[in-house]
């Protein structure tokens, strides 16, 4: 299954379908592709938000492009967990429409068809053949494998990829839930009125401040109701257990620095600021800061003057016991890596089993991450029992297939 424009069959499973809308902290984003630039530049907010305030997804990739050489440090190593965790967001919150398109599908191959990017997609080498990685086509066949299983209604609620610094506007990305809607049959002619901002019905006021749930505890007819696209109807239970979640005390769980990562020349400055978040991931107000650092000073104010040392130092916020750093590179030589720390090795080598079932996701999250560098080596025994033993025709296919790949086609068979 090729898919490619929007518009066309299957359009939706790409990242440019405009019909597939998110909200993210609290932000509303049009396609699942802003997003994804978006998160190139945790530590520019200001090019997040010119992405985001683009209404065609092909100019919010396009205006972060001249940005690209300050993409995150470590953007080539996590940007299939952030794909993968960007479609997963694009279902939770479409669930409905996402996940019949991708159940439509089949068991068939899903290849995005680009002319350009054979790494997210595959480029055509003549009318009948497409080359590439296809990894976008990959990471939705899992999406689509893991709406089959039994716990698949767990994919309704998506947490954050293990990685740092993963901000929007600033602020660390927290939990994501779907959108819980139901469709009212309302009249035509009314869908698009927007919803006012207060409806009384029998004698309760939807917006009254001492009784925010009592509306959904009403029978609400189709002629009373005038709603908006942009307004989503909740049921009774999830309006109750958000509001319950709302009366717990804020606790405070982690202060974050931005910007999250530095480089200044000895003897600049640079500013910095604190934001809180609570067990929520809602945004804390805090109290006193304060300052520390290493390799310069920090004052009250959060500005740091850099020391005459070169190499990788920390700015440090504390507020209440809670801790929260940044890291700062000292030093005129831009090739200083922004994380020293790491040491640099000479080989990686891994032996192990890998069950059918993890075969692609070993593909995406590892093998993927150091194809373009040509730094990797695989070296393959593979071992085929099947069932009922081998026929010589399925000994001819594999020996024919490894020749198309240009492989050796020496299988040794027992008997």
């Amino acid at each position: 299954m090729v898919f490619r424009k929007t518009k066309e069959a299957f359009g939706g499973l790409s990242n440019m379908a405009a019909d597939y809308s998110l909200e993210v902290n609290g932000v509303r984003i049009l396609t699942s592709e802003a997003l994804y630039q978006a998160c190139r530049f945790p530590h520019l907010p200001d090019v997040q938000e010119k992405i985001i305030n683009q209404k065609s997804p092909m100019t919010a990739k396009m205006v972060g492009k001249p940005f690209r050489k300050d993409s995150r440090p470590d953007w080539d190593m996590v940007r299939v967990r952030i794909m993968r965790w960007c479609l997963r967001v694009k279902l939770a919150q479409n669930w409905s429409n996402f996940s019949d398109l991708l159940l439509s599908t089949g068991d068939r191959p899903i290849v995005e068809d680009s002319r350009k990017d054979d790494f997210w997609g595959a480029k055509a080498i003549d009318n009948d053949c497409l080359v590439g990685m296809n990894v976008l086509g990959r990471l939705l066949m899992e999406l689509r494998e893991r709406l089959r299983e039994p716990n698949f209604e767990s994919m309704k609620a998506v947490s954050p990829p293990d990685i740092s610094q993963f901000w929007l506007f600033g602020k660390q990305i927290g939990l994501i839930e779907g959108r819980v809607t139901h469709q009212l049959p309302l009249p035509a002619e009314t869908k698009k009125t927007f919803i006012q901002s207060q409806i009384d019905f029998d004698g309760v006021s939807y917006s009254e401040p001492n009784n925010p749930i009592q509306p959904f505890k009403q029978d609400l007819p189709d002629n009373n109701c005038e709603i908006s696209d942009d307004i989503f109807i909740i049921d009774k239970q999830t309006a109750e257990d958000y509001t319950e979640r709302n009366k717990m005390p804020q606790k405070l769980i982690s202060v974050l620095v931005s910007p999250a990562y530095t480089r200044v020349e000895p003897g600049e400055s640079q500013t910095y600021s604190a934001c809180g978040k609570d067990q929520y991931g809602r945004d804390y107000t805090l109290g006193e800061v304060i300052w520390s650092a290493t390799g310069g000073s920090i004052g009250n104010d959060g500005v740091f003057v850099a020391g005459d040392d070169e190499g990788s130092f920390n700015v440090i916020a504390s507020s209440a016991d809670v801790t929260g750093m940044s890291t700062c590179i000292i030093g005129s030589d831009k090739t200083l890596p922004l994380f020293p720390d790491r040491i640099a090795k000479k080989r990686m080598v891994w032996i192990g089993e890998i069950p059918a079932q993890k075969w692609m996701r070993f593909y995406t999250e590892i093998l993927s991450k150091h194809v373009s560098g040509g730094e990797i080596k695989i070296a393959l025994n593979v071992e085929i029992i099947p069932e009922g033993g081998l026929c010589p025709q399925n000994i001819e296919e594999t020996k024919s297939a490894l020749r198309e790949l240009g492989l050796p086609d020496s299988v040794d068979v027992e008997l």
